[in-house]
């Protein structure tokens, strides 16, 4: 099949949706015949064999989708597969969920005259015009599937886009098992604490994320003023700064800013649990990545990744994810021993379930599925 995947940067380091876009696309490859339609030029498919890419230079991500909108009216492509960027496409997998709840999450962050402020910006800001514009035509596609990664954004986008349940198709995230697993420990960890100056003796919580507002990165810092049986020290991995920072919190507690990084599979192997406090998250990879690694995971219950987690069992739920005394009792729990080992086997075997080939297969599936009603239409 002639496949077109609409992707505004394929940059793996920029975050889980685009670091699951390439793998995917390395798939994809490999069994058929895929045009990259982007906005920049992806150097590193340069070796890459069966593969294209047609570059929109834009001003703005209403331009490129505009501009991808004229090349697919013009195309001859089976499939055109849009990964949250476009308005014209056959398959279109919002990796981010949905837009309406996305913008609640955010409000719930701000105070009252922030709040008024950022209406009137909406209001006024031609750039925010256009980027609710853009959301506007996406979820009224009329003719597109949309892909769901996980039972809380098929709901989403049923409640509040008006989605029929039969134009979604619900294929829950995943990550490459071969590339998280717990080995990682042996690996890294000696090494990694070396070089982020960090004790045998401190116990290391991690989390990775690049939005620190919404993925719960305060509440994180304030966890990190709590008492524990054993010297805390907090890893954030992502965000903006330029270079690694280190801050002591109190006689016991520290916390790490390492900034982005290439690769956060080291930063598993070196930590001891792993948490996201996501105030809203579609799916987050992470926390799949953590599970994949055999780390015990917390998360909240409004990430989609909680679906994939039975708690107590294979991870850990907070229920409210700035409650300090919730969050110091699970944190508790990921610090005994035998628990943090039972909790990281379970979670290992959990993610051994959802393979990353599985869920490509049920991707393509829907391309074969799409291809077939446009048959019988004819």
């Amino acid at each position: 099949m002639k496949i077109a995947i609409v992707v505004y940067r394929l940059e793996p380091n920029r975050g889980g949706a685009e670091r699951w876009t390439s793998d995917y696309v390395d798939w994809l490859r490999k069994r058929h015949c895929v045009t990259l339609l982007t906005s920049r030029a992806t150097h590193n498919l340069q070796n890459w064999s069966g593969i294209s890419q047609q570059v929109f230079s834009s001003r703005d991500r209403f331009e490129f989708a505009q501009r991808v909108s004229h090349e697919v009216d013009r195309s001859t492509f089976d499939v055109v597969h849009d990964m949250g960027y476009g308005f014209n496409s056959d398959v279109f997998q919002p990796h981010c969920g949905s837009q309406i709840a996305i913008d609640r999450s955010k409000r719930e962050l701000h105070s009252a005259l922030s709040k008024l402020g950022r209406q009137l910006l909406k209001r006024f800001s031609r750039r925010q015009q256009k980027l609710t514009a853009l959301a506007d035509k996406q979820f009224q596609q009329t003719h597109t599937q949309f892909v769901a990664v996980s039972e809380r954004v098929s709901n989403d986008l049923h409640q509040l886009h008006a989605i029929p349940m039969d134009r979604i198709s619900m294929v829950h995230n995943s990550v490459d098992t071969g590339r998280f697993h717990p080995d990682l420990r042996c690996q890294f960890r000696r090494r990694m604490r070396q070089e982020l100056q960090i004790g045998d003796n401190e116990f290391v919580l991690l989390t990775v994320a690049h939005n620190h507002r919404l993925k719960g990165v305060p509440a994180l810092l304030k966890l990190a003023q709590a008492q524990f049986q054993r010297p805390l020290h907090v890893v954030v991995v992502g965000g903006a700064n330029k270079k690694p920072c280190r801050s002591r919190v109190n006689h016991s507690s520290q916390v790490t800013f390492t900034g982005a990084v290439d690769d956060a599979r080291p930063y598993y192997g070196a930590s001891d649990a792993f948490v996201l406090l996501s105030r809203y998250d579609a799916c987050s990879l992470t926390v799949l990545e953590s599970m994949a690694s055999g780390l015990p995971t917390i998360t909240t219950r409004v990430n989609g990744a909680s679906e994939l987690i039975d708690h107590e069992c294979n991870g850990l739920i907070a229920h409210d994810g700035r409650d300090t005394t919730e969050l110091q009792r699970l944190v508790k729990v990921c610090m005994d021993a035998g628990e943090a080992d039972r909790l990281g086997r379970a979670a290992r075997a959990t993610m051994e379930r959802y393979t990353q080939s599985d869920n490509f297969k049920a991707i393509e599936s829907l391309y074969y599925q799409l291809g077939s009603s446009r048959r019988m239409a004819a």
